[in-house]
């Protein structure tokens, strides 16, 4: 029963911390290509039809230096996201395509990548259309060994991930969603973050949080940044909410505490 249910999330035959097959894909560059200095990525898995509304609102950006990396966990679709790409000339973009779904962690695999030549990385949903000073408010908040997001939440107990409330712009929190989002990418250096269990893979959000808050201590803030999300049957909230609750008290029984002030811890 475990082999069968680890095929089910297709997380098989490769080795978590390498990551699973995959390949380049098509690249387009535009003319302001040798400034496109701050990456964001996204990943894609059923949504073709809501990329290039993704990419017009990047190339919109008030901070126009842009680089789009695309994680493509949809073999299947590789050819239709290509095309999408094929039609931007605004954006720097490079798209990779997994040859296994591995959900968020694409993202991780994706900046793990960029780390050498920058040191913070802006993660975006592929249901999320940024506001045009998006990226810059995003900037503006960066600082070395944090985080900063649009998600951003107070745990008001230690059974329930949905126990919570939304945290104000600049307070300091203990989860910090990975859709719409500003970090220092030396964290994708670190071993142990692709040690998740592999029943918990596709809520690598709340163990992202986990990691940065409790092993590494970096703090995490509540952006201003504004960014609007559009809600569908694809979203993975609808079918992963017992999993979010069960890692969430694994994570407690680990030793950490999503309660307590963490100006002081």
């Amino acid at each position: 029963m475990l082999a069968a249910s680890r095929r089910g999330l297709q997380l098989v035959d490769w080795r978590r911390a390498q990551g699973p097959p995959n390949h380049p894909g098509r690249s387009a560059r535009s003319a302001a290509s040798a400034n496109a200095v701050v990456p964001v990525v996204v990943c894609v898995w059923r949504r073709p039809q809501r990329l290039a509304e993704t990419i017009s609102s990047l190339a919109a950006q008030s901070h126009a230096a842009i680089k789009l990396g695309i994680w493509n966990n949809n073999w299947s679709l590789r050819s239709t996201f290509e095309s999408t790409i094929a039609g931007a000339s605004d954006i720097d973009i490079d798209i990779v395509h997994s040859e296994r779904n591995v959900g968020g962690f694409g993202r991780f695999y994706f900046a793990r990548q960029l780390m050498h030549e920058h040191d913070r990385v802006v993660f975006i949903d592929d249901d999320q259309l940024p506001g045009p000073a998006f990226v810059e408010t995003l900037i503006g908040e960066f600082q070395a060994e944090t985080f900063s997001g649009t998600w951003g939440y107070h745990f008001r107990g230690t059974r329930h991930y949905g126990d919570r409330v939304a945290a104000e712009p600049g307070e300091r929190i203990k989860y910090c969603g990975t859709g719409g989002m500003i970090c220092d990418t030396r964290i994708f250096l670190e071993a142990g973050l692709f040690k998740c269990p592999r029943r918990f893979w596709f809520v690598e959000d709340l163990w992202l949080s986990y990691y940065a808050d409790h092993v590494l201590r970096w703090p995490l803030y509540k952006s201003g940044a504004e960014i609007s999300t559009d809600s569908d049957q694809y979203d993975q909230c609808n079918v992963l909410g017992g999993t979010k609750d069960r890692l969430f008290r694994y994570l407690v029984r680990r030793g950490w505490d999503p309660v307590a002030d963490p100006v002081v811890n």
